[in-house]
């Protein structure tokens, strides 16, 4: 009985390759829907199918890319899984914990967890989870071993338990689950939900521009992606809701660090600085004695917050 850690991933499952002729497959289903409604059908030609649907897309005519999908396998926990399966235009296939007794040799005999982005090996997060992690494996397998079926022992299962998660979602459900899971629209995604979703994003902005870009441009389709932001000066930011901080659109006591992974935050700071700020430009308008706290607490996950020249040797801005 050994504890595994893996790294959290995803793979493209459909199309199976991501290629040309299959990128054009999805284009062409997506212009033959789209003209119908505008009885253009006539129009279509070989190269007319990703000019059509730029301009459906600047027009907010979305509706058409919901008739291509894709299908995607997250590798991920449990935790990450919960917040998969809420967007409830996809459909979902997922590991079992009632029925993958994980005491088989097709699973090593061990149960595997995936090692959180947020914490650094060695560090004293990182060892009280790992501990807790050992402890709810051995509990699995004491259940088992006196009997327990693997739906009742799975019940001191961590939440950081290795799941796979299968995801098929037309193409503006997916333009609507980067939104939120890595570009955060709606407020900071969890980081680990946003590790796996955001390179997944840079992919499929690659393969698909036109459908799948919305804060991101890319070009070629290649293992790396080259991806280039979209002008800052061109993107307009709403007003933070009442009630919230007016430099992070986030609800924090005035005293204390900026979110420095809220996307207000970081869009505003770049329009305003030329580059995307740090946990130290998050925090440098706290009190030192805050300033310590917060970085010691950054230190303990594995966050090491680097501060400017100036103020390395302990001197004041």
């Amino acid at each position: 009985m050994r504890l595994r850690i893996i790294q959290a991933g995803f793979e493209v499952m459909r199309p199976q390759k991501m290629d040309d002729a299959s990128r054009k497959a999805i284009y062409s289903a997506i212009e033959q829907a789209g003209r119908v409604c505008y009885k253009t059908e006539y129009k279509i030609g070989e190269d007319t199918a990703e000019t059509f649907i730029k301009a459906l897309v600047s027009r907010g005519h979305e509706a058409m890319l919901e008739h291509a999908s894709l299908t995607v396998r997250f590798i991920v926990d449990r935790g990450v899984s919960h917040e998969l399966v809420r967007h409830r235009l996809a459909s979902f296939a997922q590991e079992s914990t009632r029925y993958c007794n994980y005491a088989k040799d097709q699973f090593g005999s061990e149960i595997t967890v995936i090692e959180p982005c947020f914490w650094r090996e060695g560090s004293p997060s990182y060892d009280v989870w790992k501990k807790a992690c050992e402890a709810c494996e051995k509990a699995y397998f004491d259940l088992l071993e006196i009997g327990d079926m693997p739906q009742m022992a799975r019940d001191v299962l961590p939440t950081s338990t290795k799941t796979e998660v299968v995801m098929t979602a037309n193409i503006r459900e997916w333009r609507h689950f980067f939104k939120l899971r890595a570009l955060g629209t709606t407020g900071a995604p969890h980081p680990q939900m946003r590790e796996v979703a955001l390179p997944l994003l840079r992919v499929m902005a690659g393969y698909l521009p036109p459908c799948s870009a919305i804060c991101w441009r890319a070009d070629g389709m290649s293992n790396e992606v080259k991806v280039k932001e979209i002008p800052f000066e061109n993107v307009m930011i709403l007003p933070p809701k009442p009630g919230v901080c007016r430099e992070c659109a986030v609800d924090h006591r005035p005293d204390q660090p900026h979110n420095r992974d809220s996307l207000y935050y970081q869009m505003k700071f770049r329009q305003k600085h030329g580059r995307f700020p740090t946990w130290w430009d998050a925090m440098a308008h706290c009190e030192k004695h805050i300033q310590k706290f917060w970085i010691d607490a950054l230190a303990e996950r594995g966050v090491i917050v680097e501060l400017p020249e100036e103020t390395a040797d302990g001197e004041s801005e």
